[in-house]
C-alpha cells in the first residue's frame, strides 16, 4: 500500500490515507468500547514511540520502556476504571513507576540522566495523558458514549480540512511565521467556518450535548487544537526535522496527524466534566 501511495501526489496521498484512516477510526470508534480501547491504545503507543524516537535522533536519550510502561498503565488504569472493572484506587501505580524510572538512571551512571527523566516525563505528560483523558471524555455519562468521541474527532478534522483548504485557496497572511511560516490567517479562518458549521451539524445526530455545548467545545477544538499544531510545529523546528515520521503517507507521522487531538483533549475534558 505505501509504494502505490507513493507513486501518487502528496495531495493524492493525503486524501487516500486520511479516507482510510477515518474508516479505520469510525469503524472501530461505532463497533464498541473495547474496538476503540484497542485502536486508541495501540495510536498512544505509537505517537509516544514517535515522540521518543525523534528525541534518540537527536542525541537525547529516554528511558523508552519505563515510558511505555507508564503511560499504558494510565490509558489501560484509565479504561477499567471507567468501565467499573477496578477502582481509581490503582492509579496509585503510576506514581511508583514515575519513581523506579529515577532508580533505574541511576544504573544507567551518564550525566544526562536528569535530562533523560525529564523528557520520558514529557513524553507521558504530552501524549499518554491526553489520550487517557480521551477515554474520560468517552464515559463523561457513565458509560461508553462513541457520539461524544466521533464529535471531538469531527471537530478536529472539520478545523484542519478547512484550515488547509482556505490557505492553499486564500493564504496570504502569516499566522505564527517564525514557528511555522505555511499557516495563515486566512486558512485560520477557514477552520473557524467549517468548525462551527460541523458543530451546528453534530447537535442534529449526537443529542448527548445541546447545541450551545457543541459550539463550545468546536472553539475549544478552533482555539487549542491550532496550539496544538503550532507546539509541534516548534518541536520538529528544534528538533530540525520536517515531518514527526513517515507511518501515514501524505500526513507524516502519528504526531503530526494526532497534534491538534493531544492538544485540545485536556481542554475539553474541563469543559464536559466541570460545566457540562
Amino acid at each position: 500500500m505505501k509504494q502505490v501511495l507513493s507513486s501518487i501526489g502528496n495531495l493524492g496521498q493525503r486524501i487516500i490515507a486520511g479516507l482510510i484512516g477515518a474508516a479505520i477510526i469510525v469503524s472501530s470508534i461505532w463497533y464498541s468500547q473495547y474496538s476503540y480501547f484497542a485502536l486508541f491504545g495501540a495510536i498512544a503507543f505509537l505517537t509516544l514511540n514517535e515522540f521518543y524516537g525523534l528525541l534518540g535522533k537527536n542525541g537525547i536519550h529516554t528511558n523508552k520502556i519505563i515510558g511505555h510502561l507508564t503511560s499504558s498503565g494510565l490509558f489501560v488504569i484509565t479504561f477499567f476504571v471507567q468501565i467499573g472493572i477496578i477502582t481509581t484506587q490503582y492509579f496509585y501505580i503510576l506514581p511508583a513507576l514515575f519513581f523506579a524510572l529515577f532508580i533505574a538512571e541511576l544504573y544507567r551512571r551518564k550525566e544526562d540522566s536528569f535530562q533523560s527523566i525529564a523528557y520520558t516525563l514529557l513524553g507521558i505528560i504530552y501524549i499518554a495523558l491526553p489520550f487517557s483523558l480521551f477515554t474520560v471524555s468517552a464515559f463523561f455519562s457513565g458509560s461508553y458514549t462513541f457520539g461524544i468521541v466521533f464529535g471531538i474527532l469531527f471537530l478536529v478534522w472539520a478545523n484542519d480540512i478547512g484550515a488547509y483548504a482556505a490557505g492553499r485557496a486564500f493564504g496570504k497572511t502569516k499566522l505564527f511565521p517564525s514557528v511555522s511560516p505555511k499557516k495563515t490567517w486566512e486558512g485560520s479562518v477557514g477552520g473557524v467556518i467549517l468548525s462551527l458549521i460541523t458543530a451546528w451539524g453534530l447537535s442534529n445526530f449526537f443529542h448527548e450535548l445541546s447545541a450551545w455545548q457543541w459550539i463550545i467545545i468546536a472553539i475549544i477544538v478552533i482555539i487549542t487544537g491550532s496550539y496544538g499544531d503550532l507546539v509541534e510545529s516548534l518541536l520538529k523546528r528544534i528538533l530540525a526535522v520536517k515531518d514527526s515520521g513517515e507511518a501515514i503517507p501524505g500526513h507524516g507521522g502519528f504526531l503530526d496527524r494526532f497534534d491538534a487531538l493531544i492538544f485540545c483533549l485536556p481542554f475539553v475534558t474541563v469543559f464536559l466534566k466541570i460545566f457540562v
